[in-house]
């Protein structure tokens, strides 16, 4: 998700002001430093559950993260559609 968020990033800004074209890859990028810091908590909870003989816990991480990537998918087309009017 980082590497997909730096080359949004990048992309030639003909189609939009430069802040909406930045900002979605700027999205990305902290969803996947977002993504991977809760990762490494999950991963730390579910063995410390597994030591203890507890069940595993809850996480709602993939509901974040495939809420992130549409939203931000939305926005690049929105911003493709009306940069393209100009």
């Amino acid at each position: 998700m980082v590497v997909v968020g730096v080359l949004v990033g990048w992309l030639p800004g003909s189609w939009g002001p430069p802040v909406a074209v930045r900002m979605p890859g700027l999205v990305l990028v902290l969803t996947g430093v977002v993504t991977l810091v809760a990762g490494r908590w999950r991963w730390r909870a579910i063995r410390l559950a597994i030591g203890a003989g507890a069940p595993m816990p809850a996480t709602r991480l993939p509901l974040l993260v495939s809420g992130v990537v549409t939203g931000t998918g939305l926005l690049l087309v929105v911003l493709m559609l009306v940069g393209g009017r100009r």
